[in-house]
């Protein structure tokens, strides 16, 4: 993440604590677990601790952090600010009460220094803010209205290479261009706001109805991939176990035949929902289109690439002049947008790639997983 992003993620976190009253609530929690290791029979006191406890988790059920971008959350994962953070917290307080039920002042002690650690994270935030501030580091500000797309590359996958990077940034110039054809030419264009080299992150301005149709098609690909974590996991056991490429195949081919099914189901739905030309050719050639993208951000997510989507709603005196469908269609998008952004989680792989998606228009082509299979030096030695 860049400097500009940093500075308005601390920004948004202080705010998000101050306005929630978090570190009050977290002390009264303390207060009153301390109040019951004094008086263990108090049932004043057991109960100002449940409804400290009660309050304290409907703040956390709710905390802004729980619905960043991905890359946002994995930025407060990599500062160690997670924990002290929305439902994560909300675990960890739960798990101590929990565990000392019968010693409230041991709880009491646990609790106090989750306090501690969530003053650091916010003493640390105030200090970026302040710092950035001074040396005139603006913040990356969403507009009312303005959406965006994420891609992360990861660095193995290009090997820190300059063309290689390119070749995947034409990857995804492709992908998205078909989602363009299916809106207004107006909203087809993506524009670059920012780039951040730590993780080859690159941040696309996107109209609210193409980042729509990409958020609806990263979820869908990222939910079912999820599905295939446990396959990819057993065939890799499987692999340490001696079993030859040819024994494996059947399972890679069960697991690219689940995302092709839902890639083709996919497709079709995207498209016969937003192309709206009476011209049966080019739909049947959009599919295709939508397909073959769908199968390229397939792969490219079992290798590790994320995408990520992020919105900022409309103001409540957005374009008061403006048609009332427009501005009703537009908080649709980005409704969806916002919803997917909640959802969506960067998933890290290990291991080897399991999807191998034909990537062209000839659907007979002979894919990875089909050479995976073939005979190699010592099959003969695992027989199927």
């Amino acid at each position: 993440m860049n400097a500009e992003r940093l500075h308005e993620l601390c920004v948004e976190v202080k705010n998000a604590v101050g306005e929630a009253s978090l570190v009050p609530s977290m002390d009264r929690v303390a207060a009153n677990l301390g109040n019951l290791a004094s008086q263990p029979q108090n049932s004043d006191f057991q109960r100002e601790l449940s409804t400290s406890l009660s309050a304290l988790y409907e703040i956390l059920s709710v905390f802004p952090t729980d619905a960043y971008s991905p890359a946002w959350r994995e930025v407060l994962e990599e500062i160690g600010a997670a924990d002290v953070l929305g439902e994560r917290l909300a675990d960890r307080v739960r798990e101590i009460v929990e565990q000392h039920q019968i010693t409230p002042a041991t709880a009491q002690e646990e609790v106090l220094a989750v306090v501690q650690e969530l003053g650091q994270v916010v003493n640390a935030m105030d200090n970026v803010i302040s710092g950035f501030s001074v040396f005139h580091i603006a913040r990356d500000v969403l507009a009312p209205g303005e959406c965006e797309v994420g891609v992360l590359i990861p660095r193995t996958a290009v090997d820190d290479g300059f063309a290689e990077f390119v070749d995947e940034l034409r990857d995804f110039q492709f992908i998205f261009s078909h989602f363009g054809e299916l809106v207004d030419a107006d909203e087809a264009s993506l524009q670059v706001r920012t780039i951040s080299s730590s993780d080859l992150m690159v941040f696309l301005a996107a109209a609210p109805g193409l980042c729509a149709l990409i958020a609806k098609a990263a979820k869908d690909l990222t939910d079912t991939y999820k599905n295939l974590l446990d396959i990819k996991e057993k065939r890799h056991e499987l692999k340490d176990l001696g079993l030859s490429g040819r024994a494996l195949k059947g399972v890679d081919a069960h697991a690219n035949r689940l995302m092709d099914d839902r890639i083709e189901a996919l497709a079709i739905e995207i498209v016969q929902t937003h192309y709206e030309v009476s011209d049966d050719g080019r739909k049947n050639e959009l599919v295709n289109g939508i397909r073959i993208s769908l199968r390229k951000l397939a792969n490219k997510i079992d290798r590790g690439f994320n995408i990520e989507v992020r919105a900022e709603p409309l103001s409540a005196d957005e374009d008061d002049d403006s048609d009332a469908s427009e501005t009703d269609t537009l908080a649709n998008h980005i409704q969806i947008v916002m919803e997917a952004s909640k959802a969506l989680r960067f998933i890290k792989t290990d291991g080897e790639p399991i999807l191998h998606l034909p990537e062209s228009n000839d659907e007979h082509q002979e894919t990875e997983s089909d050479k995976q299979g073939e005979d190699r030096p010592g099959d003969e030695a695992n027989p199927d």
